[in-house]
């Protein structure tokens, strides 16, 4: 029995308190360093309010030995038998069990109960991951035992390795024993073994840590950065901008790294000759592609290896794409519009998205400056001045009664004053069919021309679209997706088209792309369907040569925050040189016709960009390449389509004459 816990017992003998056995419990009976807990002090036989003199005027403390060090803060007596407070477990207290006191306005003790509660003392268990590269940002896993990190606020997560000290950028609670810390490695980090330090609790005033628990890699390093030389100096002067997300290949090894948002790239090497050249996007241009570096030793760090990009004037393109998910009967539907400028200079646009009668637009994330619902569906209109860069809008829809197989179509276009360089993609038009519930995280693949069951020409783009869903019952925070790109596709043609959410993307070493969506906040499915909702679509073409007739396949796969990946569909197309028709003879040519209007209710008519004088035939081919029309076009001044038998849905249509004239025919 400790000394002070009998002298308690002996003063209330004398005080004749003990005539009838009392005994006191306090709920809960453990505690943390650094937690400010409610309590509950219970007594059995106890007269609590004999001794309050007023509401608040008695004492509740745990003690240790001789030492009182947790004293209750603003204890109220509720009745006899029970008092309520709370204890604040301080960074200094040590752990184990402590005695109960509960004493009178002077704190002189009346009830005693020995070893009633316990300090659970803190510890670092995991460090997640244990190591990452001179350069690197990264989230890092802070798993703790007994701790609080949810009460109060951290203040910092740090490594240290002797003097040398790395501070986290920021430290997030997820939960009282889970924490994640986004951590910089300086590109100058020494090297080596470090121990990490979480600071934590209500006033931040305790410390645990873990030794040994992280390393910062020796390799050697290159880095740089990719910017707009808008002087044309060659030099990465104050005020230009970094390219995100640029193209560099490296040899040897023959793979690809990106830049990060501010146009950094980061690469670890052992020592060796390399080749570093960057990849400029359309329209631009590197006056020194290529540079050559030698690493002679471990450790060396090479800086400020950079490449300046030049743009070429006035140059006008805009590109706009649509994208969506599932078409359900009577169930929320999700559009996703992106207008890109990849131009060189500003430009006013007008962008029109038109959708399906059968869908009712609810809300849109940027308001439109006019919005018709004409009989033929919803038009909306943006008009955007000096228009650079990307808007992304989100249309927040639903999709009325409706059976299965019924088309549901939809269009996007952007329109400017200017000549555009690529007119073919100013406009697309989406055909879907109402369909089941499917697969929630699905692929799609389809192709920048024509498609023909799942033939792709060779010389055109494959566009993949990765649908992703939350249905899990908690929200998720991160999401990525690692995808691993077949080896007769060309990376260094890789472009994304467009995303529902804010991403970032890279190129492993095994020839896939990660794509990472940090903080997307995606809300779970039977909260709100809308926004569980996301998707991401790219284009990449064939390498050069690839054989005729070559199967190319793909799967995707997803990380719901540290849930197991979870695979798509996969996908398989096989590349072409031609689709095989009659005429297949004559050279092919598309966006040199048009069709107005597109999609058709009623008729439409075919106009050539240019004059052909031996124009012979139309042909009309459903969408699985069956022929379910042919006109003879001798001596017609006009092509006119009448709809006539035509069912609802998209077709492929030729005319030709000294060539064949391709294009997609939607009607209505």
């Amino acid at each position: 029995m400790k000394k002070l816990f009998t002298l308690t017992l002996l003063f209330l003998s004398l005080l004749g308190q003990w005539a009838m056995a009392q005994d006191i419990s306090v709920n809960p009976n453990e505690g943390r360093l650094g937690e400010f807990l409610p309590v509950t002090v219970v007594g059995e036989n106890t007269n609590f309010t004999q001794f309050s003199q007023g509401s608040q005027a008695i004492w509740v403390y745990l003690q240790q030995g001789s030492s009182t060090l947790i004293t209750s803060y603003n204890t109220v007596v509720e009745s006899n038998t029970e008092a309520t407070g709370s204890f604040y477990i301080p960074a200094n207290a040590e752990g184990g069990y402590y005695d109960l006191v509960f004493g009178d306005a002077q704190g002189f003790p009346i009830y005693a109960s020995e070893d009633a509660f316990e300090v659970l003392l803190p510890s670092l268990v995991t460090v997640d991951p244990e190591g990452a590269s001179r350069g690197q940002t990264l989230d890092v896993s802070l798993i703790g035992n007994n701790t609080v990190f949810t009460q109060g606020s951290i203040t910092t997560a740090w490594f240290m390795q002797g003097s040398n000290t790395i501070y986290s950028n920021s430290v997030e609670a997820t939960t009282d024993e889970m924490a994640i810390a986004n951590f910089q490695i300086p590109i100058d980090a020494e090297c080596g073994i470090y121990d990490t330090y979480v600071n934590y609790g209500a006033n931040s005033d305790v410390t645990i840590s873990k030794t040994g628990s992280f390393s910062v890699a020796c390799m050697s390093q290159i880095n740089g950065s990719v910017y707009f030389d808008e002087n044309t100096n060659n030099e990465y002067n104050f005020g230009e901008g970094g390219v995100p997300q640029a193209k560099i290949h490296v040899m040897p090894g023959d793979f690809l790294i990106t830049t990060d948002a501010n146009g950094y790239y980061y690469l670890d090497v052992e020592p060796g000759d390399y080749t570093l050249t960057v990849i400029p996007p359309d329209y631009y241009t590197a006056q020194y592609p290529s540079i050559d570096i030698t690493i002679d030793e471990m450790g060396q760090i090479e800086s400020q290896v950079d490449f300046g990009l030049m743009a070429q004037a006035n140059i006008h393109d805009l590109r706009v794409q649509i994208a969506s998910d599932q078409s359900i009967s009577e169930a929320s539907k999700n559009y996703w519009i992106t207008l890109k400028n990849v131009g060189t200079t500003p430009l006013n646009a007008t962008l029109k998205v038109s959708v399906d009668p059968l869908v009712n637009i609810e809300t849109t994330s940027i308001s439109p400056d006019q919005f018709d619902a004409p009989t033929t569906g919803q038009e909306l209109t943006w008009e955007l001045e000096d228009f650079v860069g990307t808007t992304d809008i989100f249309l927040q829809a639903f999709l009325l009664e409706a059976e299965l197989g019924t088309p549901i179509i939809s269009k996007v276009e952007v329109l400017t004053t200017e000549e555009d360089m690529t007119p073919e993609n100013n406009e697309e038009i989406l055909v879907e069919e109402v369909t089941e519930v499917s697969e929630s995280n699905e692929k799609m693949a389809t192709s920048s021309g024509d498609i023909l069951e799942d033939m792709v020409l060779l010389e055109d783009e494959l566009i993949y679209t990765i649908h992703f869903q939350n249905t899990s019952d908690e929200e998720v925070s991160n999401l990525i997706i690692e995808d691993p790109i077949d080896a007769n596709l060309d990376l260094a043609t890789f472009e994304v088209i467009g995303a529902s959410h804010a991403y970032i993307y890279s190129f492993k070493d095994d020839y896939s792309v990660v794509f990472e969506f940090n903080d997307i906040n995606l809300a779970p499915s039977n909260i709100t369907e809308h926004l569980s909702k996301g998707f991401v679509k790219y284009s990449i073409a064939p390498k050069e040569n690839t054989p005729e007739n070559t199967i190319v396949q793909n799967t995707g796969y997803l990380r719901f925050d540290d849930n197991e990946p979870i695979s798509t569909n996969t996908t398989e197309n096989t590349l072409v040189e031609m689709f095989f028709t009659s005429l297949s003879s004559l050279p092919k040519v598309d966006g040199k016709v048009r069709a107005v209007p597109n999609p058709v209710t009623d008729k439409t008519e075919l106009i050539l960009d240019e004059y052909d004088s031996a124009l012979s035939q139309l042909n009309i081919y459903s969408l699985d390449g069956r022929l379910v029309r042919s006109q003879d076009l001798t001596n017609v001044q006009r092509i006119f389509i009448q709809r006539e038998d035509l069912k609802s849905g998209a077709y492929l249509y030729e005319v030709i004459g000294s060539k064949i004239y391709t294009g997609k025919l939607v009607v209505n």
